[in-house]
């Protein structure tokens, strides 16, 4: 059952200013569209603002107070981190742990298991693994020889965790996730292409979230590194040695090739691809779909594919726009002085 709070308790609790009546009861979140009289909401685009008008939402979080009619509003310096707030206080962020292990499991004995953790029907734990307190491996899941679990990580269903892979505190993995493949290094040879061994590891630190279907893979030698607070969206591809500093953003369907650097605090926008043996500073924005074959320096935002600085790639955007109508005018001045149409 959801918590119930009052719209008083509940501004002191996600750190807003509370506009109207204090004693209004809370039971929980919900959209615009769909909120009643005893949900709080979220507005912070005009483009909705018609919806706003006609919600029956009993209060919402907003950036400016008279922003919304609704009699009770939670005024926030950042309506989005308010949201974040409020959805916490009546939900937990992943599901609740049910200490134990599930009659289906096959479970080494050399394994360690904290007495407080989650393991679920038809999971894998090899040899020398270690998990944590408070964790959860889901159903299907599968932690391979010596890896480690620290306290409270959280593994959806069907998670693959391989030998030699060590997550911090506190991470969350999601469903199809694999952490620790072989890293895609091949030598050429008389033969053809011939399997370099990986006998690195991943290792992941401390708040740590990694989307559906992505794929971390070990390193050649040593391992590959995200750092903490950085979070990873589904069907991302990382590859061997590659090292994620703290804090970054890293969208779907981006790809990171091998023995890159990434910064800390970078945002990697969807579907881009970054080449190789590169170095992304720290603060870097990059665009969707960009494609990023050199260095990056810090604290700047690149776009298109090459890569450039943003405000280089938006004049050649612009240019690319009025080749068409260079190109007719250069017709035009070849037909005057040729003389021919």
């Amino acid at each position: 059952m959801s918590p119930t709070y009052s719209a008083g308790e509940l501004a002191e609790r996600i750190g807003t200013r509370l506009v109207g009546d204090a004693g209004l009861t809370l039971t929980g979140v919900a959209s615009l569209d769909r909120a009643g009289a005893h949900d709080v909401s979220f507005f912070s685009d005009q483009k909705f603002a018609a919806r706003l008008s006609t919600s029956d939402a009993g209060a919402v979080i907003v950036a400016g107070e008279g922003d919304a009619p609704q009699r009770v509003q939670f005024v926030a310096d950042d309506p989005y981190l308010a949201l974040r707030g409020a959805i916490l206080a009546f939900h937990r962020s992943t599901p609740i742990i049910r200490p134990g292990i599930h009659p289906t499991a096959a479970i080494d004995p050399s394994a360690q298991i904290d007495a407080s953790a989650q393991i679920g029907a038809h999971t894998t734990i090899e040899a020398g693994a270690r998990i944590g307190a408070d964790c959860c491996v889901a159903a299907g899941g599968y932690i391979g020889s010596g890896a480690q679990l620290s306290d409270e990580c959280y593994l959806y269903p069907r998670v693959t965790v391989l030998g030699g892979v060590r997550l911090g505190h506190r991470v969350i993995v999601h469903s199809g996730a694999v952490l620790g493949a072989d890293g895609f290094g091949f030598a050429r040879s008389d033969e053809g292409a011939l399997k370099v061994p990986q006998i690195g590891g991943v290792r992941v630190e401390d708040d740590v979230e990694i989307g559906a279907n992505t794929t971390i893979d070990r390193g050649t030698l040593d391992d590959t590194h995200i750092g903490k607070g950085t979070k990873i969206d589904n069907l991302v591809m990382i590859g061997h040695n590659v090292e994620i500093g703290h804090h970054c953003i890293i969208v779907s369907q981006v790809g990171i090739a091998g023995s890159t650097q990434i910064g800390n605090g970078v945002v990697i926008a969807g579907q881009a691809g970054i080449a190789d043996h590169l170095k992304i500073g720290d603060g870097v924005t990059i665009a969707a779909k960009s494609g990023v074959p050199g260095h990056l320096e810090a604290g700047k935002t690149y776009m298109g594919a090459p890569a450039r600085e943003a405000s280089e790639a938006r004049r050649l955007y612009a240019y690319m726009s009025r080749l068409p109508d260079w190109a007719r005018r250069l017709r035009d001045l070849e037909e005057k002085v040729t003389g021919k149409a």
